[in-house]
């Protein structure tokens, strides 16, 4: 999707709000689904969901990665932890999403705007009690500059 409750300045993809209708239809996944057999045997070992803001579709990742897992395909994720604002929503979320494995927790200082740092500690947290393999990406500018170091030293 490229849907995402975030308006970030610096997005690189151009997700924003106003595109979170674009969602699949339960055909559509239902056919990625049934098609997991065959992209198991082509040889495809992971799959990685990105966006926009992914979990604004749990029940299309869940299913996906479900079927996925259960070829031996692994899922990773991309996420700005937005979902992981309280613990019982971020833990909800773990749950429902747990065949995916390897979680991409996206924050900087535009993100910060809308998603607090305490939520990207909660979901990283969570998602290492849980056995995930939770890593936190920070954007930042070149040469580096004391907002981002600031962060960073976090």
């Amino acid at each position: 999707t490229q849907g995402c409750p975030l308006r970030c300045a610096h997005c690189s993809v151009g997700a924003a709000p106003e595109l979170h209708a674009n969602r699949y239809a339960s055909s559509f996944t239902q056919r990625i689904v049934d098609q997991m057999p065959e992209i198991a045997a082509a040889g495809i070992t992971s799959i990685d969901f990105t966006g926009g803001e992914p979990t604004l579709m749990p029940r299309f990742l869940g299913e996906v990665s479900a079927a996925a897992a259960e070829h031996g395909i692994s899922c990773g994720l991309v996420t700005a932890a937005n979902w992981a604002i309280g613990d019982r929503q971020a833990r909800a979320m773990v749950k429902r999403l747990e065949a995916i494995d390897h979680w991409d927790i996206s924050t900087d200082r535009y993100h910060l705007e809308f998603v607090p740092l305490s939520a990207v500690e909660r979901a990283f947290r969570l998602l290492q009690d849980a056995g995930k393999e939770p890593l936190i990406r920070i954007a930042h500018h070149e040469p580096i500059e004391f907002e981002d170091a600031t962060l960073i030293d976090q």
